[in-house]
């Protein structure tokens, strides 16, 4: 990129309503085709664990000579089921951790979902909408046509378009995994309504961590993809919604740059004990609670926080904060007449 340039970057956001579609063959051809077109794409996993061959392939693709700066993940699958609300503003802000890392803004990011199960999972799909919401990103719809006639899969399109609107965004693109053959022309054309690109995505074998099957799945897929759907997918505006959890990241990001130190008072108040917890597990800001300490800390055990330890207590029986803290009221209060 020239000096100075702004760089937009264009997300795109491929998620799936069940397992063993096809989406990761397509989602690794995407990536490679990114990467020849000359567009700098980095990966992100939304939801992901630790060891995640599919990411390690992915950022393979996006960057075959330095992958390790082109892959990052949110939170762990246990997490989200733990605690789905603040696991959604965590991913948000490890997305734009990505956006804002040290080699500069991509031109695209390839955000892959959750992985799924055999057998349909309209939950998952649902989140994955709802993430893809979150970071503004435009959403590819993987469905796979293998088993389903033109009628079950205009149907099952449908209901994920449905799910999609009610989580505040549209779908950008649909793969139809598994169309070989005379099928590849019957299941597109039922969709061909649709004010949305559609490509059939012929039947690949393709396996994380075999990388003999990387090479195939992408020369097997590229075709499918032509330039003009390419650049559909690339121009695609996402629709104008800011969630509740991208609000709360920002906010959370310019409170992260400042990190300045909240004083509270109620240190017995659960309430007050999770949001502190929250920010110091994030580093997001320091944190001083008014209490007793041990009190505090087995209240914090009994709720099942981890980071309440790092935060300063101030006992009110300590003659020398009471004192100076007494004295300060008094100073705040002289106006009127303390």
């Amino acid at each position: 990129h020239d000096e100075g340039a702004v760089i937009l970057t264009t997300a795109i956001y491929i998620a799936s309503p069940e397992g063993r579609t096809g989406r990761n063959a397509f989602a690794y051809s995407l990536v490679s085709r990114l990467h020849s077109s000359g567009k700098t794409t980095v990966v992100f996993r939304p939801i992901a664990r630790r060891h995640d061959p599919l990411g390690t392939a992915l950022s393979h693709a996006a960057n075959p000579s330095g992958s390790e700066t082109a892959y990052s993940r949110g939170v762990c699958p246990c997490h989200w089921r733990d605690d789905p609300d603040a696991s959604r503003g965590d991913v948000v802000s490890a997305y734009h951790g990505l956006l804002d890392g040290p080699a500069g803004k991509p031109d695209v990011v390839v955000i892959v979902g959750m992985d799924g199960s055999p057998t349909y999972s309209p939950d998952a799909f649902a989140n994955d909408c709802a993430i893809a919401s979150d970071l503004h990103a435009n959403l590819v719809l993987a469905i796979c046509g293998r088993h389903r006639d033109a009628r079950e899969l205009r149907d099952s399109v449908d209901v994920c378009l449905a799910i999609a609107d009610r989580y505040g965004t549209d779908i950008a693109d649909v793969a139809v995994t598994g169309c070989d053959g005379s099928r590849a022309k019957e299941l597109t054309d039922a969709l061909s309504d649709l004010d949305v690109p559609t490509q059939a995505i012929p039947s690949v074998e393709f396996d994380s961590e075999d990388e003999s099957t990387w090479a195939t799945a992408t020369e097997k897929c590229a075709a499918s993809i032509t330039d003009h759907d390419l650049e559909a997918l690339l121009s695609h505006s996402p629709l104008p919604t800011v969630t509740p959890y991208a609000f709360q990241s920002d906010l959370v990001i310019r409170a992260a740059a400042q990190h300045k130190r909240i004083v509270l008072p109620e240190g017995m108040e659960g309430r007050i004990l999770a949001a502190a917890d929250y920010l110091l597990r994030r580093n997001i800001v320091d944190i001083t609670l008014i209490g007793e300490r041990d009190e505090i800390l087995a209240k914090a055990h009994d709720m099942g926080l981890s980071s309440i330890e790092s935060a300063t207590v101030v006992s009110l029986s300590d003659p020398r904060h009471r004192d100076a803290m007494v004295e300060r009221l008094c100073q705040l209060r002289a106006h009127k007449g303390m």
